[in-house]
């Protein structure tokens, strides 16, 4: 889940250069003194424009990376471990402006699940695969703060919020996806066993995330890169659904239920 400031010193040194004018030895000596100019009264100049100072810190550098929402296409490799049991498939992200998108693909008891969840001008889509065919359902119109929830740069956001109460080290810079990722080790300050790696391009696109703690571990690991996102990229896989909004009652579901199906389908 990315800057240094370069001072230039000038120093003018004006070295006085004087000699002694000697006569024939039959003829008195007479000392020269050299008559030294002056220095020039000082010049009032500009006052020059503040310069802010770039983070230099690892924890600033860090949040700088962390920061950022550029545009991106990424493929992971992903792997959790829990309770003893793993879990492992693909990822792909598509961010372009405030569209985005997240493909998945996992296989449960040899059987593969391909699914994809789609935010298109705040509409939400979830999509899924089922022997070759692919069935897309949407979502009535949610506003900025509901699809936050399936922004892949939410991770993100949460992430450099909480990085205050996290201790934070520069590690040596790691070739991702042909990338060159800057890479930092996190530990939290009050669960000092909960260890998480993270390496961002340098535009703070999250290459690598590695997490352990006493429970398992979590692993995201970028095999794709690009920072060209097209837009036939969030066209949908087929022609969407309207997704049912009726509780058990029979009355409309509540703002919560909606939200808890969306996040079972996605």
């Amino acid at each position: 889940m990315n800057n240094k400031l370069l001072v230039v010193l000038f120093a003018v040194v004006i070295v006085l250069m004087y000699g002694c004018t000697q006569t024939p030895a039959t003829e008195p000596q007479e000392t020269v003194s050299a008559e030294i100019p002056a220095e020039p009264a000082p010049t009032e100049t500009a006052p020059e424009e503040p310069v802010q100072a770039e983070a230099t810190g690892a924890k600033d550098v860090l949040k700088s990376l962390v920061g950022s929402k550029p545009d991106y296409l990424v493929k992971y490799t992903f792997s959790t471990i829990s309770g003893g049991e793993e879990l492992a498939g693909t990822q792909a992200h598509y961010i372009k402006g405030e569209n985005f998108r997240t493909d998945s693909e996992i296989s449960i008891d040899g059987q593969k699940m391909v699914s994809a969840t789609y935010v298109l001008d705040s509409k939400l889509y979830t999509c899924s695969k089922t022997m070759g065919n692919w069935m897309c359902m949407e979502f009535p119109q949610m506003d900025g703060e509901d699809t936050s929830t399936f922004d892949p740069r939410a991770t993100n956001e949460d992430f450099a919020e909480e990085l205050d109460s996290w201790f934070v080290e520069e590690l040596p810079d790691r070739t991702i996806a042909e990338e060159t990722a800057k890479c930092f080790s996190t530990t939290m300050a009050e669960v000092a066993s909960q260890e998480t790696e993270v390496c961002y391009s340098s535009e703070g696109v999250p290459l690598y995330i590695g997490h352990v703690n006493p429970d398992g571990s979590y692993t995201l690991e970028a095999i794709e890169f690009s920072r060209t996102v097209s837009d036939s990229d969030f066209e949908l896989p087929a022609e969407p659904e309207d997704f049912p909004i009726m509780g058990m009652g029979g009355e409309g579901m509540t703002e919560e239920e909606l939200q808890a199906m969306a996040e079972q389908y996605s």
